[in-house]
């Protein structure tokens, strides 16, 4: 082959591949941008699932500071079993301090329940006769026991004296207080 015959195929050959680069530039430049575009992606999807882990972590802690608030609710429920266990824990309690403050007992049955997330509420109804002294220290030991109790409804009446001019006081209450479950009755 001639110097000439070298020039033209070496001149060829670069035109060729001039032509193949101004047509591949575009396709490169594509591809560039494509993978671009997926390292982008990539990273978002990345610092969100970084994200979620810490959100995760945070989100154990508050259910474990939930988990022990719950537990230290315990020692105030009246039980965790069946509300016939709760309304009889309830009814021993009251029948308990009512002989203890000179209270008689004419009625003492279960109210209507309700119940929220695992928690139900007693409602237990009493009928008593007592004096004053008696339904006043009654109602203050039922306001101050440790557990979750409550006096939700009171009403007294004076249903007359006695020989010494002592008043008998007749009272209707409501005492309510709460168990862990409740199923069943």
């Amino acid at each position: 082959m001639t110097e000439r015959e070298r020039k033209s195929v070496l001149i060829g050959a670069v035109v060729i591949a001039l032509g193949l680069g101004v047509r591949g530039v575009p396709v490169l430049t594509d591809k560039y941008r494509q993978l671009r575009t997926d390292v982008d992606q990539s990273q978002a999807l990345l610092a969100r699932a970084e994200a979620l882990v810490g959100a995760e972590q945070s989100l154990r802690d508050g259910l474990s500071v939930r988990a022990s608030d719950i537990v230290a609710l315990a020692p105030l429920l009246i039980g965790s079993g069946s509300r016939a266990e709760g309304v009889a824990a309830i009814g021993a309690s009251l029948q308990g301090w009512a002989a203890s403050y000179g209270v008689t007992v004419a009625r003492l049955e279960s109210a209507r329940d309700s119940s929220a997330s695992g928690f139900t509420r007693l409602s237990v109804d009493m009928e008593m006769e007592s004096d004053l002294e008696g339904l006043l220290l009654f109602i203050a030991h039922v306001e101050r026991d440790g557990r979750l109790l409550s006096l939700e409804e009171l009403s007294v009446e004076n249903s007359g004296g006695e020989g010494d001019g002592t008043a008998v006081l007749r009272s209707n209450l409501r005492v309510s207080g709460w168990i862990m479950g409740g199923e069943g009755i």
